[in-house]
């Protein structure tokens, strides 16, 4: 009876000695569980607040931090705690979820032409221009869409001028020039400006198996501070009027600089009626996967089918580039 009562005071004196050191593993873990559901909470508010809206770009993270911390407190015997860590990892992945699915399904028959666009930030301070040319050769795409291109980049960019005859460039020192190059004629470009900024958006037509197509590459403003936020959002709710004004096959493709899962970007495609492909392609930060978010995006109504997606190389920008085939929604049978 001695024996067991001094095991029993023993195990009582260690788990208070367990309780009270300041830099315990549940201290730790606790610690980071209340941060990551604070910030996870407060991005489902990012319209009230733009430190709100920066929280809500990555449901990811939450989703496997939550999941990592639900494990660790399962292994130290923690129930309630590892309980609260999942429900916390449900909710994040139910947010995701829905950005996993196809909205608009495949109907390729292998047989149509394919047009390949690729889209790029090249970030106005890198100079690896020749990994450009190099990812151009492999991937040979049809569309060459560029961001932040400014004087230099357009002066290294010209000999593109002999494979892509036709292009609509307008170079600047802000980070949001914008460049586009074609093998195909363009008809009607135009270079569109959101005021009060007066960012510019390209907007051209192409022909797709003798059909017409409206291609518009854009780079809002990143959304730091209140005053940048509030416009990438009227910059979004701008360019989704204007898709919807069109009302025909269009493809809208850019650095966003939004995720799928933020409120402006769901303003944008619910708006202006467009699908995404299926699955998350994270592209910035390039040289920091911890923190990977998807911003850039080609995002098509529904007369297109995207037969395939995927992130390029790191080409010494702080973005990766994004390379999409196009086709016809359904084939042969597709309205004219």
């Amino acid at each position: 009876m001695r024996r067991t009562k001094v095991t029993k005071t023993n195990q009582g004196e260690r788990k208070r000695n367990h309780a009270s050191k300041p830099f315990s593993l549940r201290s730790i873990l606790d610690g980071f569980g209340i941060l990551m559901g604070m910030s996870a909470t407060a991005g489902f508010f990012g319209s009230w607040w733009w430190i709100f809206d920066a929280c809500s770009h990555f449901r990811v993270q939450y989703f496997f931090g939550f999941l990592i911390i639900g494990v660790l407190f399962g292994c130290q015997k923690e129930k309630a705690r590892a309980g609260l860590a999942a429900v916390g990892a449900g909710i994040n992945l139910l947010v995701v979820l829905p950005h996993l699915l196809e909205t608009n399904p495949q109907s390729w028959n292998g047989g149509q032409s394919k047009l390949r666009i690729l889209w790029w930030n090249v970030h106005s301070d890198s100079k690896n221009v020749q990994s450009l040319f190099d990812l151009i050769d492999e991937e040979s795409p049809d569309l060459i869409a560029l961001a932040e291109v400014n004087s230099d980049w357009k002066c290294s960019l010209a000999s593109l001028r002999k494979s892509y005859l036709y292009h609509c460039v307008e170079d600047r020192e802000d980070n949001f020039g914008i460049a586009l190059y074609a093998r195909m004629p363009l008809a009607g470009t135009q270079i569109l400006r959101h005021e009060p900024n007066g960012i510019p958006t390209i907007q051209t037509e192409i022909m797709l198996e003798e059909r017409d197509l409206c291609l518009i590459a854009t780079h809002p403003v990143p959304p730091v501070g209140s005053r940048y936020t509030q416009s990438r959002n009227r910059q979004l709710a701008w360019l989704s009027r204007l898709v919807k004004r069109m009302n025909r096959p269009t493809v809208v493709v850019g650095d966003l600089n939004t995720t799928p899962w933020n409120h402006a970007f769901k303003s944008l495609v619910n708006t202006a009626r467009l699908n995404r492909s299926a699955g998350v392609f994270p592209t910035w930060p390039a040289t920091f996967p911890l923190l990977y978010i998807p911003l850039d995006h080609c995002l098509v109504t529904s007369e297109i089918c995207v037969a395939r997606k995927r992130i390029g190389p790191n080409l010494g920008s702080d973005h990766k580039p994004l390379i999409v085939d196009l086709v016809w929604q359904g084939g042969e049978d597709s309205p004219r």
